[in-house]
């Protein structure tokens, strides 16, 4: 430890005075935040790697916290080891958050992903051929023939494209296609 500060300007000056490879902050100061400190050093261009310490578990910080430039996130009852083994692994630049808050922020990302459309690589090579006959406004029967396959098959991609896509009519899927780049307007 090379410093320590009670305030969030304190806490600037002594960054820029001894370039610490590590930044431990309080999420909590007396005249700011832990975030905003991260941030100042942000827009300085300071190579110092921010861990962030707090009282409070709360999900809603690490959205913030990552904006902010911050590698770490611990909760302050966490055993002196581990903030020892944190500070270095955010010297090498890992992240690092509490393992129930890890959790929290993966069960979101994984609603997210299940809640949003997918990505181009979601959609196999045959939906997306399936997908520019359903931009030509062409029926089910009119794609099974076109492809060589069975209407019922049509009809699966068909759905599995909704699926994939989160639509409910062609329209929206045709929709959702061209603002994702699956298919180009002609």
């Amino acid at each position: 430890m090379v410093g320590e500060a009670e305030t969030a300007e304190e806490a600037l000056r002594l960054t820029d005075e001894l370039a610490p490879d590590v930044v431990i902050l309080d999420i909590r100061l007396k005249n700011g935040s832990g975030i905003d400190v991260a941030r100042a050093l942000m827009r300085k261009g300071s190579t110092a790697r921010v861990l962030v310490l707090t009282a409070h578990d709360f999900e809603q910080y690490v959205d913030a916290l990552a904006r902010a430039g911050v590698r770490g996130y611990l909760l302050k009852d966490t055993p002196p080891e581990q903030l020892i083994k944190a500070v270095h692994d955010v010297y090498e630049g890992h992240g690092v958050l509490p393992g129930r808050i890890a959790a929290s922020v993966l069960d979101s990302l994984s609603r997210e992903r299940r809640d949003s459309p997918r990505t181009p690589d979601d959609l196999t090579i045959r939906e997306i051929e399936v997908l520019e006959l359903l931009y030509q406004g062409r029926r089910n029967q009119e794609i099974a023939e076109r492809l060589g396959i069975s209407q019922r098959t049509a009809e699966s991609h068909v759905a599995n494209i909704f699926s994939k896509l989160g639509a409910t009519t062609r329209a929206e899927a045709v929709r959702i296609a061209i603002e994702h780049g699956y298919i180009k307007k002609q």
